[in-house]
């Protein structure tokens, strides 16, 4: 295997940095657990640099990939079992080793402020907090003085909303290009409510905001607002897509997430209703869009008991059978993706 592996070389411990509040990453980590961060101060050049981080890239280069999980990471799991390698790969003869190396994309996630409270990310309402804002400031400020020259990309967030927090909302607004001159991307991670119209043109970088992922995890009006999103609004988050979605500016793509669980298996095929309504297939505009239902995962707000209840996709779930009947519904409708299909191709027509 380490020879299959030893062909290829993921990028993205090389040019890729995930913020948190005292933790930093070379990979999500979910997929590389690694934190880098020596504690040492704040320079974020240096902690990318460090001993940490060249032991991840040493792992990299001799194919062993020993810090990360590969059953997790797709794309690793992907390489493993012979299939194409997404993006973040190259052939290793073709990757030009570096003394030092700069991030091209830097993933926000220091402030876990929300406005909504979702069962399946945290456990209570994390508003806005004056104590803690100004040590958060400090470190996106620190990143983004050690490689606003270098980043080509940059997320938020998968903490908490973009539009809601302070800090990334401010951003959002007095980001340009003439600040950042290799920016081309923003990627905005967010529940929606706060995305209206009026505040989009608060921004002073939509012409570089070039994916938004909506998750929404609900197909009807109860279900988002009283199970999966408290604190949403349905008919807002309708009036919001169907305002992203005409957007002009620039091929723009819009990702709906949907994460699959007992709550919401049912609604999956209503859903892609309810969006087919407001995005017709032969829309003509410049919106790459898509509806990507993934199962549910335990960021720890769940027992282990519950979370078996709310995994339906487990085989031994006593609604299994039902939920591949829901998911047989979707299955090759456009604009579509999940990634089920393993179990599809062990059931029965």
């Amino acid at each position: 295997m380490t020879d299959l592996l030893n062909k290829w070389v993921c990028t993205k411990p090389f040019d890729y940095m995930q913020i948190n509040s005292g933790e930093t990453f070379v990979c999500c980590p979910s997929w590389l657990t690694f934190d880098i961060n020596d504690g040492v101060d704040g320079d974020y050049k240096r902690i990318f640099n460090n001993a940490k981080a060249q032991k991840i890239r040493e792992s990299i280069l001799d194919g062993s990939y020993r810090f990360c999980n590969h059953k997790v990471c797709p794309d690793l799991n992907a390489v493993k079992n012979g299939r194409e390698p997404e993006d973040a790969f190259v052939p290793k003869e073709s990757f030009t080793i570096q003394k030092e190396y700069d991030v091209e994309t830097l993933s926000l996630c220091q402030d876990m402020s929300c406005n909504f409270q979702c069962p399946s990310c945290r456990t209570k309402l994390i508003p806005n907090n004056k104590d803690t804002h100004a040590e958060k400031q400090t470190i996106q400020d620190s990143a983004m003085q050690s490689f606003g020259h270098s980043i080509k990309r940059v997320i938020i967030t998968g903490s908490g909303d973009p539009i809601y927090s302070k800090i990334y909302r401010r951003w959002l607004q007095t980001a340009t290009a003439e600040k950042y001159p290799n920016l081309k991307h923003i990627q905005l991670v967010t529940n929606g409510k706060l995305l209206t119209e009026k505040m989009w043109n608060t921004f002073t970088c939509t012409d570089l905001i070039s994916l938004i992922d909506i998750g929404v995890d609900a197909g009807t009006k109860y279900t988002y607002e009283n199970v999966t999103r408290l604190g949403g609004d349905w008919q807002i988050l309708l009036d919001n897509i169907k305002f992203l979605s005409e957007l002009q500016d620039r091929d723009r793509k819009l990702i709906i997430s949907y994460v699959v669980s007992k709550n919401n298996y049912t609604e999956m095929s209503e859903f892609c209703d309810t969006l087919e309504d407001i995005i017709p297939l032969d829309s003509t505009n410049r919106l790459s869009f898509s509806i990507n239902f993934r199962q549910i995962v335990n960021w720890g707000t769940y027992s282990k008991e519950d979370m078996q209840e709310l995994q339906i996709f487990e085989p031994q779930h006593k609604d299994f059978t039902a939920f591949i009947s829901e998911l047989k519904r979707i299955q090759g409708r456009r604009r579509v993706s999940h990634n089920f299909n393993h179990l599809l191709e062990n059931t029965n027509d």
